[in-house]
């Protein structure tokens, strides 16, 4: 458990009566049998939203080697609803490397009734040999460990990234109009020229030192605002970028036990 987070896995009496009541095209899948030591229930016995968890599961690969492979979630201000994976007090989601939805997600959302871990993936006769949370940061800025991978860096990347490149779009387009003057529209390809820019830089960003994550997250960003202009528009661009100002860049947070 990481502060008032849990994983309760295949072997657990409480899993197979989760998922066979509330997943049962899943528990019912052919696949399942052997699929299910992938899968595990991501319970939340605490009092605050968890915003961001990363979840490990270390795999005997062979005889002298092991793999982790991990889930990793951090919840944005500026997302689509159906990526909302954040976990609410007293709430359950079912995980895996190649899935993480909650019982709603999988009544509303038909494309979630299949089991989704591919009957191809290669390790699927391993052995699991240990299923943990790696780290869980929660909407109060507590932070629960070990923290082995390094969620918090991303995490406080991720939210000035999201920040940082609509404050910085805000500032360059006031500087179009201004040079542009009263009732002169702005020019779209400009403004994804100016995007495209940002993508670029922060694509070239090597290693995974904070300035680095920094970068590749600011044009994770850039992509997603053009592709918002492209497909939706400027205003709805003009409406996104101000609702990014109203958020915080979360440059810090507080450790639990």
């Amino acid at each position: 458990m990481a502060g008032g987070l849990r994983l309760i896995n295949s072997d657990d009496q409480e899993f197979e009566d989760h998922v066979s009541s509330a997943y049962p095209l899943i528990a019912n899948s052919e696949f399942y049998p052997r699929a299910r030591k992938f899968i595990a229930v991501l319970r939340h016995d605490g009092t605050v939203d968890a915003k961001a968890y990363r979840v490990l599961w270390t795999i005997q690969q062979s005889p002298s080697r092991q793999r982790t492979m991990m889930a990793q979630y951090i919840r944005k201000h500026c997302m689509l609803r159906s990526g909302v994976l954040n976990v609410k007090p007293g709430s359950r989601r079912l995980i895996s490397p190649f899935f993480n939805y909650s019982a709603s997600d999988y009544n509303f959302r038909p494309e979630n009734a299949t089991l989704r871990i591919p009957p191809r993936f290669p390790f699927l006769d391993a052995e699991v040999v240990s299923l943990s949370v790696d780290a869980v940061i929660y909407s109060d800025g507590t932070m629960a460990g070990p923290d082995k991978y390094d969620l918090r860096s991303r995490y406080l990347a991720t939210r000035a990234a999201e920040h940082d490149e609509g404050y910085s779009l805000s500032w360059k387009m006031d500087k179009m109009k201004a040079t542009l003057g009263p009732g002169v529209t702005l020019d779209p390809d400009a403004i994804a020229g100016i995007l495209d820019g940002d993508y670029q830089y922060g694509l070239a960003a090597q290693g995974s030192d904070p300035k680095a994550i920094y970068a590749f997250a600011r044009s994770q960003e850039a992509a997603l605002m053009k592709g918002i202009l492209t497909s939706r528009g400027l205003s709805a661009l003009v409406a996104n970028v101000a609702h990014r100002l109203k958020f915080y860049r979360a440059e810090n947070l507080k450790s639990i036990g």
